[in-house]
């Protein structure tokens, strides 16, 4: 209950930018798929997808808690700052959730004799993003809870928009490996172990994140 109820604070101080946030993930998957000749891969529209959702979404959340202070005021209740941290990581994972279920409602849908959204969703391409996202979660998150949103809002930006955009065409550059247009083919085993280390990633990082809580001056 207390984690739900930090949840729907979050969502309240994000306000209409979590509504906003939520509208992302649909348009983009949209708009990305429908860019004539461009074949944009399934890997490229979800993780695009949910960090421009994620950056609309957690730097609403950072600038009100830092206007008002909320995360002293937790800190004054009875909430484990544990809890107060793992929340953040949570919010991230459920944009990722969303974002995976109105992906493969969307590329269900006919548009002008091929599908609204494509191409379809597969399992290497989830666990593709949901590595990548839960890497820019664990690089920004410990920076937010060390210092005040005002001070991270340029590595921010960075981390949630510069990297999905020009970071894809680094790493071309980098494996020769075009995650813009090419699909990513995995077996089922590596598409499990790549979600594994997506998760210990961010249970290393939440746990930075709580240190950085607990030793921060508001």
């Amino acid at each position: 209950m207390k984690v739900l109820n930090l949840i729907k604070k979050d969502i309240l101080l994000a306000g209409m930018y979590s509504v906003f946030s939520i509208m992302v993930l649909i348009a983009i998957p949209v708009f990305l798929s429908n860019q004539g000749s461009l074949n944009m891969s399934s890997v490229y529209i979800l993780f695009m997808s949910v960090s421009f959702s994620c950056y609309f979404l957690f730097s609403n959340i950072f600038l009100m808690e830092d206007k008002y202070k909320g995360n002293l005021y937790l800190m004054a209740v009875p909430y484990k700052k544990s809890m107060i941290v793992a929340v953040k990581y949570v919010l991230g994972l459920l944009m990722v959730a969303l974002e995976v279920v109105f992906y493969s409602i969307l590329s269900r849908i006919p548009f002008h004799n091929s599908f609204l959204v494509k191409p379809a969703l597969t399992f290497a391409a989830v666990s593709v993003t949901f590595l990548a996202i839960a890497v820019v979660l664990s690089i920004f998150l410990p920076l937010y809870f060390r210092f005040s949103y005002t001070k991270i809002k340029f590595a921010l930006i960075v981390v949630m928009v510069l990297v999905p955009t020009w970071g894809m065409v680094a790493l071309f550059s980098l494996i020769g490996k075009n995650l813009i247009s090419e699909a990513i083919v995995l077996n089922m085993g590596i598409s499990v172990l790549l979600i594994l280390a997506g998760i210990a990633i961010m249970v290393l990082s939440a746990g930075i994140s709580v240190r950085f809580l607990e030793k921060r001056n508001f």
